[in-house]
Order: structure tokens, then C-alpha cells, then sequence
């Protein structure tokens, strides 16, 4: 089994969780204490390299997303596609 989905999800996290911080105008120390990571994580998370936590995604809900309905459906609907066409 292929997990397509890890792939879709992927770019959308780092999308929309860089996207908000660069609109709050935030430094990179900033966002990482948002959400609770250290600067070093941040830029991992901001360059691509890795993908964030559970936890991480959380805090994002809470701290840094301006509308986290619209960004579940949306996960949702990427994910669901992915597995559409892993089956």
C-alpha cells in the first residue's frame, strides 16, 4: 500500500501553516512559540524538511489559524481524494 495520502496532506500543512505566520508577520521565533516547537523545528518545518506533530497541528488550530473549520474541510477533502486513489 502506497500512502498517497502522507504525500497530498504534506504540502498542504506546510502551505497554510507558513502562510499564516508570514500573515501575521510573525519571525520565525514567534511562530515557534506558537506552536510550541523550537526555532530549530520551525525551520525544518518551514524549508519542507519535515512535517509537523500531532501537537504541533494543534497549537496551529489554536494559535494561528484564522479560520480552523475551513481548514479541516479542506484537509478532509484532500485526504479524501488520496485514498480514493490509493483504493
Amino acid at each position: 500500500m502506497n500512502h498517497h495520502y502522507k504525500d497530498a496532506i504534506k504540502p498542504f500543512l506546510h502551505d497554510e501553516i507558513v502562510a499564516a505566520a508570514d500573515n501575521m508577520k510573525l519571525t520565525q521565533a514567534q511562530a515557534a512559540e506558537k506552536l510550541r516547537i523550537d526555532t530549530r523545528s520551525y525551520s525544518y518545518l518551514k524549508s519542507g524538511e519535515s512535517m509537523c506533530s500531532a501537537t504541533t497541528l494543534l497549537f496551529f488550530l489554536i494559535n494561528l489559524c484564522q479560520n480552523p473549520l475551513q481548514f479541516i474541510n479542506e484537509a478532509r477533502e484532500i485526504l479524501t481524494q488520496a485514498e480514493e486513489i490509493e483504493n
